[in-house]
């Protein structure tokens, strides 16, 4: 996918996603940056999902729904494969956030 920081000055590039797989850069931080101009796609951290409670995980998750409210361009999710050892609980706060 297209790293638009590594490319911050390319307006017309053809790719319409940015994959925030860079857990250095918040969600938050990449979606005012560029949701006006292309999609961002996960930026739930894998660390986070992993070490958070499950209320931490809904209300991250919540926020950047809302964040991107009327607005579109955001695709929830951890930006990666959600692996096996992410907990049940936490995944499906997640999922749960999409869904209400």
């Amino acid at each position: 996918s297209f790293d638009a920081y590594a490319w911050p000055d390319a307006p017309d590039a053809p790719p319409d996603i940015l994959d925030t797989l860079k857990p250095w850069i918040p969600v938050e931080e990449s979606y005012d940056t560029w949701g006006g101009r292309i999609a961002v796609l996960g930026g739930i951290d894998m660390d986070f999902l992993c070490r958070a409670a499950p209320d931490e995980v809904y209300r991250l998750s919540k926020a950047m729904l809302e964040r991107a409210g009327d607005k579109g361009g955001y695709a929830l999710g951890s930006g990666n494969s959600v692996a096996a050892y992410v907990s049940v609980e936490n995944y499906l706060a997640m999922t749960r956030a999409a869904l209400e």
